[in-house]
């Protein structure tokens, strides 16, 4: 049976000393903050999407002649376009992952 200076010789090499832990450590979160920073651009720019046809109702009325009866079909098909493709991209999201459907969303 080992002595403790035994087994103590036989871990040293296994255990990690405590300056690559916390590098390690703190290159995770380096990461995880990264990708926090592009999913709060990839939702905030998805946002501004939404946005973009209210915001330029009356340029776009003026310049195109829209009646009011237009603009709400515009809007209404805008709206139906992006429920057809949450729909879509749900079941992308459960057949391909997470990681990988939103990478190719966020690419396209």
């Amino acid at each position: 049976m080992p002595d403790d200076a035994q087994m103590a010789a036989a871990t040293a090499g296994v255990v990690a000393s405590p300056a690559i832990t916390t590098d390690r450590a703190l290159a995770v979160g380096r990461v995880r903050w990264g990708i926090l920073a592009l999913l709060f651009f990839a939702t905030t720019i998805n946002y501004i999407d939404r946005q973009v046809v209210g915001i330029l109702k009356p340029t776009l009325a003026a310049d195109l002649h829209w009646s009011e009866i237009d603009y709400a079909n515009i809007v209404f098909y805008f709206q139906m376009a992006y429920a057809i493709g949450y729909l879509i991209t749900g079941r992308l999201m459960d057949v391909l992952g997470v990681k990988r459907a939103f990478a190719l969303c966020v690419f396209v």
